[in-house]
């Protein structure tokens, strides 16, 4: 029993597929039969338009011929002619808008032409300017330099002849220092031969003191130096002043021997009286001689309470 029923089982699939396929089939047949239907139709009117079209070129054709054979031509119509006239405004709107800008842009390059030159003019002229202007400063400038220049010169040359000048006083000045030296010298070397002697006082020293001879004045000064770098001022030295009072490094040669100070010169100064006052006398010294700060060119007047610097020492001169 269960091998008849598989049987008929697979009968009836069969079946189905068969009926399936014969289906597919009858469809298949029937869409190209459609399809086929389709395109004769397509073909027969596209042949008949063609045919209706060739018969209207036809017939017009005829009818161009019958008009040109009688002599008639066809009138436009009115679209047609207002169809004519506004393309004919169109055209001369465009020409007469075309040689508008034309001339537009010739003026604006006329213009800017003539700027443009303007321009170039105008920058020529300020390079010009500019240039004479540098030219005429420069040439000012190259006066005003000669001019500084000259004026220097003749400062220089003027600053020189004063130097000059200067340094013969000062030469004339050292030699006239030297002959006074010299005569001084020459009048001490003759008083050593004539000395009479005198004491001098100083803080627990004996200093020599020589004298001349030829004693003019009658009148006689006591000369008292105090120094002035002690904090408290102190007699330091007193001397007896009838002619003359020399001051220097060398020893036993003057009056007031200072030997422990380099800066010293040999003969270094002089003090002496004249007409009833009393002067000092540098006697070219290296160091120089001041009095009151102010450097002693030849000789000066002392007065009582001066200050006179002799090389690093500084005193205070009394003079009674």
């Amino acid at each position: 029993m269960t091998e008849v029923k598989d049987i008929s089982v697979d009968l009836m699939q069969y079946a189905l597929v068969g009926a399936s396929l014969f289906i597919l089939v009858a469809v298949g047949f029937l869409a190209i039969w459609w399809k086929g239907l389709a395109k004769r139709d397509a073909k027969k009117e596209l042949k008949n338009k063609k045919k209706a079209e060739k018969k209207q070129q036809k017939l017009e054709a005829k009818q161009q011929a019958k008009a040109q054979k009688s002599g008639q031509q066809l009138k436009p119509t009115v679209q047609e002619e207002e169809a004519r006239a506004e393309e004919i405004a169109r055209a001369e709107a465009a020409v007469r808008a075309e040689e508008a800008a034309r001339a537009e842009a010739a003026v604006r390059a006329e213009e800017v032409a003539r700027a443009e030159a303007a321009a170039r003019a105008e920058e020529i002229a300020r390079a010009e300017a500019a240039v004479r202007a540098e030219e005429v400063a420069r040439a000012e400038a190259a006066v005003r330099a000669e001019e500084v220049a000259r004026a220097e010169a003749a400062v220089r040359a003027e600053e020189a002849a004063r130097a000059e000048e200067a340094v013969r006083a000062e030469e004339a000045a050292r030699a006239e220092a030297a002959a006074r030296a010299e005569e001084v010298a020459r009048a001490e070397a003759a008083a050593k031969a004539q000395v009479v002697g005198a004491t001098v006082a100083a803080v627990g020293v004996q200093i020599p003191r020589f004298e001349t001879a030829h004693i003019e004045n009658d009148r006689v000064f006591t000369i008292k130096f105090y120094k002035m770098q002690t904090s408290q001022l102190f007699e330091n030295y007193s001397f007896r002043l009838e002619d003359s009072l020399t001051i220097g490094r060398n020893p036993g040669y003057h009056h007031w021997t200072i030997v422990d100070d380099l800066t010293v010169s040999g003969n270094h100064c002089k003090i002496y009286q004249k007409d009833g006052q009393v002067y000092i006398l540098d006697l070219n010294s290296t160091n120089g001689t001041y009095v009151n700060d102010q450097r002693v060119r030849g000789q000066m007047k002392l007065e009582n309470h001066d200050k006179i610097g002799i090389g690093q020492g500084s005193y205070r001169v009394r003079i009674e």
